[in-house]
């Protein structure tokens, strides 16, 4: 199998928006190759309708409310009583048989009284107590729960109730405070500053979505006669195992996830299929453009664009890439070369980028067709995305409160967020065969956070 078109679970996940309705030749289309399976569109003069956003003075003014809210302190009430709805700051250390066990020992956390976020009875035993005061809980832990150590115990949580939190003090935006906590003397100058990375931000939007909307209709205009069915069950099948690993992290069952998520099985399977088909054409277009082109990618080049992934992923040298590369890739006969294709359908799609005209009357068709959202529109949302909600917490529920000692609980808020990124994500992604050194990189990361997770 062509390596180029061996797609990842997380890129076919990510890349699920831009799978298009099929690719479908435009009437009077001239070709600017054809062979018995391609009908490449003149990729020339492709076409793209993005434009690039304006900052604004109010977005400005709302992202320094943002920094200043990011400084905020809560106030802290040290004084008065425990009660359902508070936030409180404790101490706990929690002994099975008069020992310590682990999980069940932390410092200064704060626990919203009510939330169900630790097993039963904890909560209730805090509510109540006063400021400053420290008290033994004693419960029994669940017969589900995870730990067969713990599960049906009786244990001891010893807990001081430090102080109740109370309203967030917003620091005011003044020359004096910037000077002290941004790297800048002056609102003026930090706005500046401000402005231009928002300015570069809208670019990079509008770069990646420029690029997504001529990839698309590159697929759309041309043609791939026959694709591997192979290596597109091969690309279905590392989706779904990705979201089940997924669904696992957060303690669902995979058709539950996908639920969540507004899908059921077969309807995501049939998601999965088509974006892996639109991408294994996008490879194979793009391969051919290459050829056409005479675009190679030398050694020299390659070891430039190890080196500028190394850089962008905080590495110390380009060899610490590369042994990531060649572990996450072992299997591999040559470890690099779904990096190389990577590299190479990059400099294709540069190509397409330089090449591409701003089409005015399809930018013009796309505002037309932008209704206004009614009052019932928007509340029909609201209540939908009410509803996602709701069906996670129902899901997570039981986790929350027999797994977690130590998390308070926005379990439910992290997978509606967790679940809602992929498609998010999918907006973004614009070429894609695997995003590899993305993949490897963050198999680490996972990685470190499954430790700090298993001390926690």
């Amino acid at each position: 199998m062509m390596k180029n078109m061996v797609l990842t679970g997380a890129a076919i996940a990510c890349a699920m928006i831009l799978a298009s309705q099929g690719a479908a030749l435009a009437a009077g289309n001239g070709y600017a190759y054809e062979d018995d399976n391609i009908r490449l569109t003149d990729y020339k003069s492709l076409t793209y309708s993005a434009q690039p956003a304006e900052v604004t003075q109010e977005e400005i003014e709302a992202e320094m409310q943002e920094i200043l809210y990011e400084y905020a302190e809560t106030e802290q009430i040290t004084e008065g009583e425990a009660q359902e709805g508070d936030t409180a700051n404790i101490d706990y250390e929690g002994k099975l048989d008069g020992e310590p066990f682990d999980g069940g020992t932390a410092e200064g956390y704060d626990l919203v009284l009510g939330s169900g976020s630790f097993i039963p009875g904890f909560e209730d035993g805090v509510i109540g107590m006063k400021v400053g005061e420290t008290k033994d809980i004693t419960l029994t832990f669940p017969e589900e729960y995870h730990s067969e150590d713990l599960a049906g115990k009786e244990v001891v949580f010893t807990v001081t109730l430090n102080y109740l939190a109370g309203e967030e003090i917003v620091p005011e935006l003044t020359d004096e405070w910037v000077k002290e906590n941004l790297d800048a003397d002056s609102i003026e100058e930090y706005e500046k500053t401000l402005r231009a990375d928002l300015e570069e931000e809208a670019n990079a939007n509008f770069e990646q979505e420029k690029q997504g909307q001529i990839l698309q209709k590159l697929v759309e205009q041309s043609e791939v006669v026959e694709i591997d069915p192979a290596v597109i069950e091969e690309n279905v099948q590392a989706a779904v195992d990705y979201y089940t690993s997924y669904a696992q992290m957060w303690g669902m069952e995979y058709s539950d996830f996908v639920k969540a998520m507004g899908y059921d099985e077969e309807s995501i399977l049939a998601e999965f299929t088509l974006t892996a088909e639109t991408i294994q054409k996008q490879s194979i277009l793009l391969s051919k453009i290459a050829e056409l082109e005479n675009i190679e990618v030398t050694d020299e080049d390659f070891e430039g664009y190890l080196e500028e992934m190394a850089d962008s992923y905080g590495m110390e040298n380009v060899d610490e890439l590369k042994s990531e590369i060649e572990e996450a890739y072992a299997e591999e006969e040559d470890p690099f070369e779904t990096f190389r294709q990577q590299f190479l359908q990059e400099q294709v799609v540069q190509v397409l980028m330089d090449n591409a005209v701003y089409a005015e009357e399809e930018a013009l068709d796309e505002t037309e067709e932008l209704e206004p959202v009614t009052e019932e529109e928007a509340a029909d949302t609201t209540e939908e995305a009410a509803a996602v909600q709701s069906t996670l917490e129902e899901e997570t529920e039981a986790e929350s409160v027999t797994q977690k000692t130590t998390e308070p609980a926005t379990e439910a808020e992290s997978v509606t967020q967790s679940t809602t990124e992929p498609a998010t994500e999918a907006e973004s992604v614009t070429l894609s065969t695997t995003e590899p050194v993305k993949e490897a990189k963050t198999k680490t990361v996972t990685e470190s956070e499954s430790e700090e997770t298993t001390r926690q």
